[in-house]
């Protein structure tokens, strides 16, 4: 199935037929939009299970160009639809499999997802998930077929970079959607004239629109618009059933290769409206944005949403501390600590209690004197491990010791302030 399969993060390229822009204005559509519609519409027609696979590989080289630079990220795209005119060109399993769907106009068709395996294989998925083919990998076919395409002098480089190139440039980061329509071209026709007559109403249109035939299943974009004042506008959607939390954060990278994400957005969504948009201002001064989007549920319960543990603080979202180290990774973010680094031991404000004894009673590492400290008064302290064993002793400034311990983590000398016992 997609879901289990694609355990990297899920990006939606919105990439999205742009057609329909300005009809709203005047809705009147002319001879040539109406052309253009059609045309739009009219992508591919396809005979056999081989033909589709063959479509999908031009969306492989066409989509792979804005899949984000990065191997944890694969595309899921929509394809737009396929129409196919003789049922019987199909194996009787392909097309018995697959589950139709009727979109608000009325349309029958049969989503579908395209994807493919480490083999280079291909499996094909209806709307369920179970799949309705599975086609072998094409004579002399190649997993660096897509790097090669874009590097043809590609082992000419050093081999690091050689692996890293197609590890980057993997077909297997496109997962495609498309809508199989099974009849003839007055299919195509009838959903032409469905379209034109929704633009004719009193429904306004955005600018850049989605099929109303794709299935939220989850929180994604729907739309990117740029404004002509150089803003960006973006619209998020979620499934009717609701979410974990209403809570959500944009994020925000002008730079995907140093991988640096700030926070554009925090806010609650309305669940019960199903959609929300976002006015991106600061657009206005990159040339470039790249956005992300995730709920603020968190699932390890350490104080961090689990989008900031993995875009923002670079820890383990499902880890409640990621280094070990004691303390929870919301505590060292709260307190301005490197979450993913050691800071048990340390001493932030001096005052000769530990990070982690501070957070235990309650005080502030980073506030020092909040334990009424004289410098009369000196801090002494010894850790063991599991098995009560002495690991480790520490002093603050006003307690001058040190231990020697023995293999059986015994003291055999302990130099103190006073001398030596």
């Amino acid at each position: 199935m997609v879901q289990p399969l694609i355990k990297k993060r899920l990006v939606f390229s919105l990439i999205i037929y742009t057609t329909m822009t300005l009809i709203a204005e005047d809705k009147v559509l002319s001879s040539e939009q109406d052309t253009v519609l059609y045309s739009s519409l009219n992508l591919h027609t396809i005979s056999s299970e081989e033909q589709l696979r063959d479509v999908f590989r031009q969306d492989q080289v066409s989509y792979l160009l804005f899949a984000p630079p990065s191997v944890d990220l694969v595309l899921l795209q929509y394809g737009g639809s396929l129409l196919v005119t003789n049922a019987s060109d199909f194996s009787s399993s392909f097309v018995s499999s697959l589950e139709a769907e009727s979109n608000d106009n009325s349309v029958q068709h049969y989503p579908i997802w395209i994807y493919e395996n480490k083999d280079g294989s291909i499996t094909i998925e209806n709307i369920s998930g179970n799949v309705v083919a599975s086609l072998k990998r094409e004579k002399k076919y190649s997993t660096d077929w897509l790097a090669l395409l874009y590097y043809p002098d590609l082992y000419s480089y050093a081999n690091d970079i050689i692996d890293s190139l197609i590890e980057l440039y993997s077909p297997q980061r496109i997962c495609m959607q498309y809508d199989i329509i099974i009849g003839d071209e007055n299919s195509y026709a009838s959903l032409t004239e469905s379209i034109k007559s929704a633009t004719t109403s009193d429904i306004e249109l955005a600018s850049i629109v989605m099929r109303s035939s794709v299935i939220i299943s989850n929180l994604c974009f729907t739309a990117v618009n740029p404004n002509t004042n150089g803003t960006v506008e973006l619209s998020i959607a979620w499934p009717s059933s609701g979410m974990t939390t209403n809570g959500v954060d944009f994020f925000v990278s002008t730079n995907l290769l140093n991988n640096t994400w700030n926070i554009g957005l925090t806010t609650n969504l309305n669940l019960s409206s199903g959609v929300f948009s976002w006015i991106d201002t600061p657009a206005t001064n990159t040339a470039g944005r790249f956005y992300d989007l995730w709920t603020l549920y968190d699932y390890d319960g350490d104080g961090l949403s689990d989008g900031r543990e993995f875009r923002i603080y670079g820890t383990d979202a499902g880890l409640f501390d990621t280094s070990g180290d004691g303390l929870g990774d919301g505590i060292s973010v709260f307190y301005g600590l490197n979450p993913a680094g050691n800071n048990a031991l340390s001493d932030p404000d001096d005052d000769g209690f530990s990070t982690l004894e501070e957070t235990i009673v309650g005080t502030d590492p980073t506030q020092a004197n909040q334990n009424n400290l004289t410098g009369e008064t000196g801090t002494i302290r010894f850790y063991y491990d599991k098995d009560d064993r002495l690991t480790s002793s520490f002093s603050d400034t006003r307690a001058a010791i040190s231990t020697t311990l023995d293999n059986t983590h015994n003291i055999t000398k302990s130099i103190t302030a006073g001398g030596e016992e």
